[in-house]
């Protein structure tokens, strides 16, 4: 085959000679993210392998403030928000209106931003006073706490202690539907188990694949062990969920179906707003 150079292609080499190469941006959450045509969506089509690795799980257990609250939903709540918005490997925290600006968006608060940490660990154990300026460590779990305290208390959860426990096949379908959506939009869905009408327990779901042709296994950040990745099952002949590991140190029967509730999706889209918005400023630069 020959290819023939006419005067428009020749005219044409010089100006793709010349062409500018389109520029990627990566860092600790995407990889190679390119910058013709971004948009909220293709941001989270670009995540690093690595983005939402255990190394970057906050190294705390979840604990109780009395009452018998503990602070899952907060502590879940909080590592969304770093896994889409630090950026691990960059620079450390040093300045206290940093770290005040994080407390703010940890509460609930403050508007997301994307925000500079060089680990998690030295973001979480930070000893810096920025709150009550008396001199104690905070570490961000006053702040934890406080979104907590706000957030399980809402009209709106009384959903979570009505109904069957493991809740109805149509409405595990529609949240099975849901989750593989979010998580192949990138997504990071935060859900509440139900082990029965007054045990819940809030969860991350960082990734869902097939076990085999009836099971689905999704891998979540559990605050209860934040050194390990537990798992949920979906059956989807029996159409229920089951989280034996997560709802074993309850005390109650782990082999039994749960009921799941998808929540805080209001966050996740404030979450890529804020994305969309700091790397439109990236590619200017």
């Amino acid at each position: 085959m020959r290819f023939i150079l006419t005067a428009c292609s020749i005219f044409l080499l010089p100006l793709l000679a010349n062409a500018a190469p389109q520029k990627l941006i990566s860092d600790s959450l995407v990889d190679r993210l390119p910058c013709n045509g971004l948009n909220e969506s293709n941001i989270l089509q670009h995540l690093q392998p690595n983005a939402f690795s255990i190394d970057k799980h906050f190294p705390i257990e979840n604990w109780s403030s009395g009452g018998g609250l503990a602070e899952c939903w907060s502590l879940s709540h909080a590592q969304r928000i770093s896994f889409f918005l630090a950026r691990f490997g960059q620079a450390d925290l040093t300045d206290p209106r940093d770290l005040g600006t994080i407390a703010d968006i940890f509460r609930g608060r403050g508007d997301f931003q994307v925000f500079p940490a060089h680990n998690v660990i030295s973001l979480y154990n930070s000893q810096v006073d920025f709150m009550d300026g008396f001199g104690h460590e905070r570490r961000f779990q006053w702040d934890i706490q406080s979104y907590e305290d706000w957030r399980f208390y809402q009209p709106s959860n009384a959903n979570l202690i009505f109904g069957e426990r493991d809740r109805s096949q149509a409405e595990n379908l529609n949240s099975f539907q849901q989750i593989q959506q979010d998580l192949s939009r990138g997504r990071m869905p935060l859900v509440i188990l139900r082990g029965n009408l007054t045990t819940q327990h809030a969860v991350l779901i960082k990734r869902g694949y097939p076990l085999n042709s009836e099971e689905w296994q999704f891998d979540v950040y559990d605050s209860n062990f934040p050194t390990l990745e537990h798992h949920i099952i979906y059956n989807q002949d029996a159409q229920e969920f089951t989280a034996q590991d997560i709802v074993a140190p309850f005390h109650i029967d782990s082999t039994s179906p749960i009921g799941l509730f998808i929540e805080d999706e209001s966050d996740m889209d404030a979450i890529q707003s804020t994305l969309l918005a700091y790397y439109q400023v990236r590619c200017q630069e």
